[in-house]
């Protein structure tokens, strides 16, 4: 079986856990197009980076902070804490949980034919997840360039993918995701994966409306949000 499923008690705890972190996040994915309170684009816990600029409709209080402190603030903490204990807390739950599953479920490479098959899982694996990092880091990279040494304003994306999508980064992602569902081969990863992709198409759509809003005719009216020619 592809994926694998709760076996014992503390298997089925985890489990439940997951699945709530998954649908958290597939909320978030949904939380503007069903209106639902706090987690709409431009207001409540959905308003960071450009559009926390949209103040109209705001629901909660909010402490506007630079882009860069706040990003450092959101990532640098949890990545220590991984580093120093991969305890399961803010945002490497997520991490912590796929390592769990993957050191219960994945095999070691291994030469027996019996377990060739698994072998190809984690292969293909790590393959989507490095493609996807590496496709994630030149995007952002991209994003970089755009503005030399003491310039201000929004440009147009350009380079890679920013030709055909409004979200590039945001797919590379996924497919990052895809690489850890396949490496663990648990049903809590599948969840996490469907999670995340309601949230970043649902990223990827806001993105591109405000980019046609903001840089107008600058924007190429063929770009699609986050899979080339399709969507």
């Amino acid at each position: 079986m592809f994926f694998a499923f709760p076996q014992t008690p503390l298997d089925r705890v985890d489990l439940s856990v997951a699945v709530l972190l998954g649908a958290c996040v597939v909320l978030m994915g949904f939380g503007n197009a069903l209106n639902i309170p706090l987690l709409g684009r431009s207001q409540g816990f959905m308003t960071y980076s450009k559009f926390a600029q949209e103040k109209a409709g705001r629901m909660i209080p909010s402490m506007e902070l630079p882009s860069r402190l706040g990003m450092f603030l959101l990532y640098f903490p949890p990545a220590l804490l991984a580093f120093s204990s991969l305890r399961p807390q803010a945002y490497t739950a997520f991490a912590w949980m796929n390592i769990y599953y993957a050191d219960k479920i994945s095999p070691p490479l291994s030469d027996d034919p019996l377990t060739a098959s698994e072998d190809v899982f984690l292969s293909v694996g790590l393959a989507l997840f490095f493609i996807g990092q590496g496709g994630n880091l030149y995007h952002h990279w991209c994003l970089r360039c755009l503005r030399k040494l003491g310039e201000v304003g929004y440009k147009v994306p350009t380079g890679g993918l920013f030709e055909f999508v409004a979200a590039p980064h945001y797919l590379f992602e996924l497919i990052s995701w895809l690489g850890v569902a396949f490496c663990t081969r648990h049903i809590y990863a599948l969840v996490l994966f469907v999670g995340m992709c309601a949230y970043l198409f649902e990223r990827a759509s806001a993105q591109d409306e405000w980019n046609r809003k903001k840089l107008k005719d600058k924007y190429l009216a063929h770009r699609k949000r986050i899979l080339p020619f399709i969507w």
